[in-house]
């Protein structure tokens, strides 16, 4: 087929032809600039060319575009136009200006839908991560409530208190190794929540998690505290030992 699409020229005939299409394909249940809707576009430029009467010469998707927008554009200029200067009435429609009225209410209503699921899927993520920076606090409480009780330990007087003392420092030791790690998944975990909120949330709920990491920080020296507690008493068995 000869290149002919720029010499075609629009008729009311045409125009009709291209609504009705438009009508009965879901164009607008695509996103504006999508593939899938790229593919729709495509399938009416072909039905279009294969009419017989009118004759349309489209080389691509671009022209039954452009004239779509060009044809809403007009309508509703025309509309506020007529609105302004009846004031309430305006003139009855033709079938062309129906058309493309039902066309924008129907254009209108899917970008409505989307606008709503948007917000939707906006709410369920804030959701998500406040209950994540929820759950990582009441675990921070529970084991800063665990750790602040003042522990004494007496000091070892024979071979069973030193195997005893052994215990409860490896006892310690992996319960360090395990704040540790807890403090690693809550940061990924909310690192992962926020991939999909804006920077100025990300930046205040980073703020909340360096202070829910210093809380942990703070439990961790406490127990190195008591780690080294320990490491005293075990210095002292050994020097009882060493002196007898």
């Amino acid at each position: 087929m000869a290149d002919n699409s720029k010499k075609m020229e629009w008729t009311d005939e045409h125009d009709l032809l291209l609504m009705r299409e438009m009508m009965v394909s879901d164009l607008f249940q695509y996103k504006k600039g999508s593939p899938n809707r790229g593919l729709v576009w495509d399938s009416i430029v072909e039905n279009l060319n294969k009419t017989e009467a009118p004759v349309f010469t489209l080389k691509d998707k671009r022209s039954v575009r452009d004239r779509w927008s060009l044809l809403k554009a007009k309508f509703k200029q025309k509309m506020r136009e007529e609105e302004r200067a009846s004031g309430i009435d305006i003139d009855e429609l033709s079938e062309k200006e129906s058309l493309i009225e039902e066309l924008c209410q129907k254009e209108d209503s899917f970008l409505e839908v989307a606008s709503v699921q948007k917000q939707k899927e906006n709410a369920n993520a804030i959701d998500i991560r406040m209950t994540a920076l929820e759950r990582m606090g009441e675990t921070s409480k529970r084991k800063s409530d665990g750790q602040n009780s003042d522990v004494k330990f007496k000091k070892p007087r024979g071979s069973c208190e030193l195997v005893e003392y052994l215990r409860e420092r490896s006892s310690k030791e992996i319960e360090i190794r395990r704040a540790e790690l807890e403090v690693k998944r809550n940061e990924q975990e909310i690192q992962n929540q926020l991939s999909t909120q804006a920077a100025t949330q990300q930046t205040e709920v980073l703020k909340m998690m360096q202070q829910q990491n210093l809380k942990m920080m703070e439990s961790q020296a406490l127990l190195l505290q008591q780690q080294q507690q320990l490491s005293t008493a075990f210095l002292d068995i050994i020097q009882r030992f060493t002196t007898k």
